[in-house]
């Protein structure tokens, strides 16, 4: 980026996409949750509402500069997104299976947020820029009830996380610069990654009847990626029915050196309405 100590995240304004997560919430319902030798499940609908950040390396080959953009400087605009889960469990054991699939992307008019590596940007030089990003991550999961007490649970989760990210960036610069008489072009970046994670995720319950509750994930892992990262906590509240959630997810992929996709992470609240089953 023309200032890479800027870290500023940029919400997706304006726009809520609707994520459906199908989950199945073994050991964590209430009281009500029928006994530990049946299958447990639930339904969940969130409204999220992430920021993007993003550091990308756009090759041109000899026809053309190659650029280093920031996504959190470009990208403004959620196309499409869509979060769903399944989770299935019997006695102590389970598993699980997350999907996140997201659509963005945004163009900016006459802007310096880019930079071409060992090339200086002469002064009046700006550029056109179209940046679009579409990302998967698959996440498949077993689990483990580590703790299973009226006020608290907890399961060991273990597993592997998929990464899919595809971008595109179109560019067309005010004026050439130096060593490339081209102005314009389209440049991709594309990277698919696997890695083993580990992690914990429960919830805490506390009040009246023990209806509210605190529901929290952690996951870290390693592979394809040099690290990948995920958080999740928040509150709740448990009815008859089902549960209110509002809650923050993080997620953060950190790429091995020498990768055109150098980092990605997305960052927001979610509130989220659960019927158990």
């Amino acid at each position: 980026m023309h200032n890479e100590s800027r870290r500023r995240l940029v919400g997706w304004r304006g726009r809520l996409c609707v994520l459906v997560t199908l989950g199945g919430i073994a050991g964590v319902a209430n009281a009500q949750t029928a006994g530990a030798d049946q299958w447990h499940g639930a339904v969940t609908v969130y409204g999220y509402f992430p920021s993007l950040y993003g550091e990308t390396t756009f090759p041109n080959g000899a026809s053309g500069p190659t650029f280093k953009i920031d996504a959190h400087e470009i990208v403004r605009n959620l196309n499409f997104a869509f979060m769903g889960k399944v989770h299935v469990q019997k006695g102590p054991w389970g598993g699980s299976v997350d999907f996140f699939y997201a659509d963005v992307s945004e163009s900016r008019s006459g802007t310096r947020d880019f930079s071409v590596p060992q090339i200086p940007i002469p002064v009046g030089v700006a550029a056109d820029l179209k940046l679009g990003t579409k990302s998967t991550l698959l996440t498949l999961n077993g689990t483990y009830q580590l703790v299973a007490e009226p006020d608290h649970d907890l399961r060991l989760v273990f597993g592997a996380r998929m990464y899919d990210n595809r971008q595109r960036l179109d560019w067309h610069l005010s004026a050439p610069l130096v060593g490339y008489p081209s102005v314009s072009g389209t440049s991709k970046a594309d990277k698919t990654n696997w890695d083993a994670i580990v992690g914990v995720s429960g919830r805490q319950r506390f009040g009246q009847d023990l209806r509210w509750y605190m529901p929290y994930y952690v996951d870290v892992g390693t592979g394809d990626s040099r690290f990948t990262g995920q958080v999740l906590f928040g509150l709740g509240y448990a009815f008859d029915w089902g549960d209110v959630t509002a809650t923050w997810r993080y997620i953060d992929y950190n790429f091995k050196s020498g990768s055109l996709i150098a980092r990605t992470s997305y960052s927001g609240p979610a509130v989220g309405l659960t019927w158990r089953f």
